[in-house]
């Protein structure tokens, strides 16, 4: 968008019009017509680069991140269009057959700017006929997942549409080749757990992994598949949160198509998720709530290093019975005999409550998770 054109726009008060003062109030994109819609999100998208000066006096740079990534997805969605820069450019694959393949993706490995990086496809977009009316959903998606900055959240940095052909991907950067899972089972002399530091790093990184979901439910991002395999390890030994938003974005669209339950791992998967039914929510769609209770199964992984429900009886129908029930994994222990610590063991509890309303919140975990790894 040119100088001018953001001047009007600016001027014409749309972007203030839109999002609103309080924190607590929601957006509005009443007043945007057809004829301004591609011109308020290409200043939307601008200003999330640009936060400065804030759109409202009073406000923050966070809560204005957030309303701006609401409003550009709200507009994209009733309107069907992107910001004019919302794909990348010069992206370039360096191997046509995927490195890796998940539930969820394709991964394959890029080029960007000269920096390696990860291009990851969706293999959602596989599963159905009509590849072409689920990219605008993919991207709609990802609009809520771009721009964001916090220290433990893995940044998406684009979309592209030409690294693949005719495919549509998502670019992040490329960290080291571990996620906790894998790092908690190393034998590197330098990095392996032992009984005297296991829970001070299995703190450490249960703190940083809630002070990174903290940010994203603040940002509007639900992740929708929390676990020790979508926590990558970075190069100074803190975790990065990946892969949020794509379970959300599979649901939508099996939804779409009538397909059945979402692949994320039902042994992390909340009551109201397994069997909706049996709550008010009628839901199967991810939400803060589930992400705290797939906070909690997470801890439990981290300390016994195991899946939680990891016998060959947990099935998904086994489990689903069983957590409706209001069954739960007992108290761990490390692989070292340490229990877990009564006050972690009470923040679990809490964040695996039944009732999705009563468990805590990303903010009053990681707030609890900050006391347990000074102590």
């Amino acid at each position: 968008m040119d100088p001018e054109r953001k001047q009007n726009i600016d001027s014409g008060g749309l972007l203030r019009g839109a999002i609103p003062a309080a924190k607590e109030s929601q957006i509005s994109i009443a007043n945007i017509s057809s004829k301004n819609a591609q011109d308020t999100i290409d200043a939307a998208w601008l200003k999330l680069d640009i936060p400065t000066p804030l759109i409202h006096d009073g406000s923050d740079a966070q809560t204005q991140a957030a309303h701006l990534r609401k409003l550009c997805r709200d507009v994209s969605v009733k309107y069907q269009m992107l910001p004019s820069t919302f794909y990348l450019t010069g992206v370039v694959c360096v191997n046509r057959e995927p490195s890796e393949t998940t539930r969820y993706v394709d991964i394959y490995e890029g080029k960007y700017q000269g920096a390696s990086v990860v291009l990851k496809r969706p293999r959602i977009l596989d599963d159905f006929s009509g590849d072409e009316d689920k990219k605008p959903v993919f991207c709609c998606e990802s609009i809520l997942w771009s721009k964001l900055s916090h220290r433990h959240v893995l940044p998406l940095l684009g979309v592209s549409m030409e690294a693949l052909p005719d495919i549509v991907c998502a670019v992040l950067p490329k960290l080291g080749s571990e996620n906790l899972r894998q790092r908690l089972m190393s034998r590197e002399p330098d990095k392996q757990l032992t009984e005297v530091n296991y829970e001070q790093y299995v703190n450490r990184w249960l703190h940083e992994t809630a002070q990174g979901l903290a940010y994203l439910h603040h940002q509007g991002v639900v992740h929708g598949d929390l676990h020790g395999g979508n926590l990558l390890i970075d190069d100074a030994d803190s975790v990065r949160i990946s892969d949020f938003g794509i379970a959300i974005m599979s649901t939508a669209i099996m939804d779409e198509y009538g397909s059945g339950h979402a692949a994320t791992a039902y042994q992390y998967m909340a009551p109201e998720l397994l069997d909706p039914e049996l709550f008010e929510s009628c839901t199967r769609f991810p939400s803060t709530a589930s992400d705290i209770y797939a906070f909690a199964c997470t801890a439990i992984e981290l300390y016994t290093g195991k899946v939680p429900f990891s016998s060959r009886r947990d099935t998904l129908y086994a489990v689903s019975k069983r957590v409706g029930r209001g069954e739960r994994p007992p108290r761990p222990c490390t692989p070292f005999g340490a229990p877990m610590g009564d006050a972690l063991w009470e923040l679990v509890e809490k964040s695996w409550a039944h009732q999705p309303k009563t468990r805590l919140t990303a903010a009053q975990v990681a707030q609890g998770m900050e006391t347990i790894a000074r102590s």
